[in-house]
């Protein structure tokens, strides 16, 4: 992972606005309704250099295909282990639509120029959430299992050449689903699933990984969240690189200042200028996004001219 050493870069979380024509067949395929695969994977291919193109063109440095080929950050999991509901031992059956994702990224970046690009995957205790066990007998045996099975993807990734972003809103956000369970109770809760995602990013450095941690980016109160002092040092554990969503879109100013504010309290070579979460799925018309990325790169610019004295 690469550091700001003579200015603020720019990245962002993961999902990016799809062309409509695109996402409708995306969506229909994962609904089961039959489409054209060859169309798909052809308008596919050439979303993700437009994506790229416009990451690039709105003063981003680090880019990722904007997780275009899937239905959402949690469903994709389910065309790539196999059961939906788990009721046989768990196998990765993902590659041939993990190998075309790569594939198209690595096409993509070949006609631009940037810092860094990263691919997103999501995480053992958040695939939990979402798939029903028939078949192991504890909660621990269950999340190794998935870990065991993701371990394929995350190697692949960071095979070809990518940094791994681990997407885990489980960490935070599991506090939501269970809300009679205490703090205590709920840092043995996290630290299980660390330890079942530490196991599958066992072989991979951690300066190839990052993690993006959420408490989810729905528009909600957020009143019952957990708070960051109760798990930040589990968030610490994740064999990760480096931790880190509105619609509104912030003044330069403003994100200069919060980039230094930053960049003092642990060192303006550590700081990375980032979106949250959300922007492909929650953020309503896809103009607000590049907005939010032109406004990003503008105030990392202006902190850059703060903190070492120059544009």
């Amino acid at each position: 992972m690469i550091y700001s050493t003579d200015r603020i870069l720019t990245a962002h979380a993961g999902s990016l606005p799809r062309p409509d024509d695109l996402r409708e067949m995306v969506l229909a395929k994962a609904r089961g309704e039959p489409i054209d695969q060859a169309t798909l994977d052809a308008r596919l291919k050439s979303a993700v250099a437009e994506i790229v193109k416009r990451q690039v063109a709105c003063g981003l440095d680090v880019v990722n295909d904007g997780e275009l080929s899937k239905p959402n950050f949690t469903d994709y999991v389910s065309a790539r282990i196999a059961m939906p509901v788990c009721v046989d031992k768990l196998r990765y059956v993902g590659q041939a639509e993990l190998a075309r994702d790569l594939d198209n990224f690595k096409a993509a970046l070949a006609g631009v120029t940037v810092a860094e690009a990263f691919l997103p995957a999501n995480t053992p205790g958040t695939i939990e959430h979402w798939m029903g066990n028939e078949y192991y007998d504890s909660d621990e045996a269950f999340l190794f299992a998935i870990a065991e099975a993701m371990r394929e993807e995350y190697n692949a990734i960071v095979d070809a050449g990518f940094l791994l972003q681990i997407d885990d809103p489980d960490l935070p956000d599991g506090w939501a689903c269970l809300p009679k369970i205490t703090v205590p109770e709920y840092r043995k809760y996290a630290a299980l699933r660390i330890d079942a995602l530490n196991h599958a990013l066992r072989d991979i450095p951690r300066e190839k990984v990052r993690l993006h941690v959420c408490w989810g980016s729905f528009h909600g109160p957020h009143h019952d969240d957990i708070p960051l002092k109760d798990i930040i040092d589990l968030i610490f554990r994740v064999r990760a690189g480096s931790g880190h969503c509105t619609d509104f879109i912030e003044h330069p100013d403003l994100l200069a200042e919060r980039l230094v504010r930053y960049a003092e309290l642990v060192g303006r070579e550590n700081v990375l200028a980032g979106t949250d979460c959300g922007l492909g799925t929650r953020v309503g018309h896809p103009s607000i996004c590049w907005a939010k990325f032109e406004a990003m790169a503008e105030g990392a610019r202006r902190a850059t001219k703060i903190l070492w004295g120059r544009a």
